[in-house]
């Protein structure tokens, strides 16, 4: 889930074009339709489009969320990955691993992943979390988060 306000863009990116087409009809999402041009959806592998269409330098916030399935993506989780990931935001950025899984801790894989990059992040526990946003309240949000932070003046990613 993502908020756009009237002054923010998102770009985001679906593999399969069939959650596009449900996302994007009315009868059951308005979403799509009310953010409207603020919202670019792109229908592919996510770092191949990340990679080959998106600019670099471009993101202050990136979201990667496509770990809860029993089908790991684990292209999504290399070093080469998270250089692109890093390259592809803009400075002080922060780069949102999702990385909630019933069948697999990704935490160790990460954590390797930061000490080899040198970076350093947080990892959010959502089930003990009490998130609250204006007049929302969440409770039994369920999941791990890391943020990792991008130094003030950019990072491209490499060693």
């Amino acid at each position: 889930m993502i908020a756009v306000g009237p002054e923010d863009t998102a770009d985001v990116v679906e593999i399969d074009q069939v959650i596009v087409d449900v996302a994007s009809d009315t009868r059951w999402f308005t979403y799509l339709d009310v953010a409207g041009s603020n919202v670019d959806v792109h229908v592919g592998d996510g770092r191949l489009v990340l990679q080959d269409e998106l600019p670099d330098a471009a993101f202050d916030v990136l979201v990667v969320d496509a770990f809860s399935s029993d089908a790991i993506p684990v292209h999504l989780l290399t070093r080469e990955a998270v250089a692109l990931y890093l390259r592809k935001l803009s400075p002080g950025g922060v780069l949102a691993l999702h990385i909630t899984n019933s069948n697999l801790a990704l935490s160790p894989i990460v954590d390797g992943l930061t000490a080899d990059g040198g970076l350093a992040g947080i990892e959010l526990d959502l089930d003990k979390l009490h998130l609250c946003t204006l007049d929302l309240v969440v409770d039994n949000v369920h999941g791990h988060v890391v943020l990792l932070p991008v130094n003030p003046e950019g990072s491209d990613g490499s060693e």
